[in-house]
């Protein structure tokens, strides 16, 4: 993010100033008499952005339990803009695969085991991406993260014990015994996993009862549940490879 000349607001109990989004993950609001305002993104816990006869409210709640209200003063197009721009800042998605050391590494044996473990959250996070962006494009207004809605971790749980489950028969389609043996354990060493899936669950939970004051808290909440989750996974992956390698390979003759 580049940053802007700003829009012209007026800050209730403030006065007027220059709302900037800038790219140190701060607002500044630049008086024309006194010291500037400046509000970092650690210091919101809530944003509201509401269109009404007189234009774009802006109210940034604060974790002081303070509150900025800033409406236009002139030029609305760019407080629009410079309120769409703080939106998908504050309720950005985080990078989930980059610190994953298993997914998709050459030592975790990517195929169609590992292929068919991490379905069940990679897939899902695609439509999560894109529904996403879909949702910023919808401008200040928008409302992006409702689409934690969409992220269903109880389904992915489900999902995740059956590609266990078909992972171990495929180990043993002739042994019941050793069937049931080879999929305990993987679900045991998954069981991290699991636990993060209810947290993220919880947190979702959390953030569609949120109000707007603790609405970006909750959200922070939420996605920092979702960074858990997929690293339980890179991890549970790695640990359950010992075990599907000591037993016989699904592709050897029976």
């Amino acid at each position: 993010m580049t940053a802007t000349d700003g829009a012209p607001v007026h800050v209730e109990g403030i006065g007027p100033a220059t709302m900037r989004v800038e790219p140190e993950r701060r607002v500044v609001l630049a008086r024309t008499t006194g010291r500037d305002v400046e509000v970092r993104y650690a210091r919101i816990v809530g944003v509201a952005v509401t269109r009404g006869a007189d234009g774009l409210l802006v109210v940034l709640h604060l974790v002081n339990g303070g509150a900025l209200r800033l409406t236009a003063a002139g030029a609305p197009e760019s407080f629009d803009a410079e309120a769409a721009r703080l939106v998908a800042d504050v309720f950005s998605l985080p990078e989930l695969m980059r610190g994953m050391r298993a997914y998709g590494a050459g030592r975790a044996l990517p195929g169609s085991d590992h292929d068919r473990f991490f379905a069940p959250l990679v897939e899902p996070l695609r439509a999560l991406r894109a529904s996403h962006e879909r949702a910023l494009g919808a401008g200040a207004t928008a409302a992006p993260w409702r689409v934690a809605e969409s992220v269903g971790a109880t389904r992915a749980a489900a999902e995740i014990r059956a590609a266990l489950g078909a992972l171990a028969a495929s180990r043993y389609p002739a042994s019941a015994p050793d069937r049931r043996a080879l999929e305990a354990e993987l679900l045991d060493e998954t069981e991290p996993l699991f636990a993060a899936l209810d947290e993220l669950t919880a947190a979702a939970q959390r953030l569609g009862v949120a109000s707007e004051r603790d609405r970006v808290a909750a959200w922070r909440a939420w996605c920092s549940a979702l960074g858990a989750t997929f690293v339980a996974a890179d991890r549970c992956w790695a640990a359950v490879l010992p075990a599907l390698n000591e037993a016989p390979s699904p592709r050897a003759p029976r």
